[in-house]
């Protein structure tokens, strides 16, 4: 019964994880709408954004890479035109430890909380940082995994 119940439970692991992977966005797809509380307590809603090109990056504050692409990314942000918005994801940390990290960076980017990495895992993020590029119909014309220099 012990065997039928770890190869059941194995099995099951293995449902689980194939369908995630199968929820993963892939280029060309439609964004799926979301509404979510930024770190300033506005509300921002992937819908209105429709007609701008959207950078939706998402990073931790323990993830050296990510430590290093920020300032980049908040330079672009700083010279972005009305066509542009850049937002960060922080996944699974705590709203008080990022506004201590962003603060002690001088970051000042808009920035979502994905605490329990719902958003991450429906949208098929596993590396950190990566960023979605979303275009003027909504629609991801990119997916970069790994650092970028926005700027350079």
């Amino acid at each position: 019964m012990c065997v039928f119940i770890r190869i059941l439970a194995t099995a099951m692991l293995f449902v689980s994880f194939s369908s995630l992977s199968n929820a993963k966005l892939s280029e060309g797809e439609t964004a799926p709408a979301f509404e979510a509380k930024l770190i300033s307590n506005q509300k921002f809603n992937l819908e209105t954004a429709k007609g701008q090109v959207v950078i939706l990056h998402f990073w931790a504050t323990w993830c050296p890479p990510c430590v290093q692409e920020l300032p980049s990314l908040q330079l672009l942000s700083e010279s972005q035109t009305s066509d542009l918005v850049v937002l960060t994801v922080n996944v699974k940390e705590g709203p008080q430890r990022v506004q201590r990290f962003m603060q002690s960076m001088d970051l000042t980017l808009p920035t979502l909380f994905d605490r329990r990495g719902e958003w991450t895992r429906r949208l098929g993020i596993s590396t950190l940082p990566s960023t979605l590029l979303i275009n003027t119909q909504g629609r991801t014309s990119q997916i970069v995994q790994g650092e970028v220099n926005w700027v350079g």
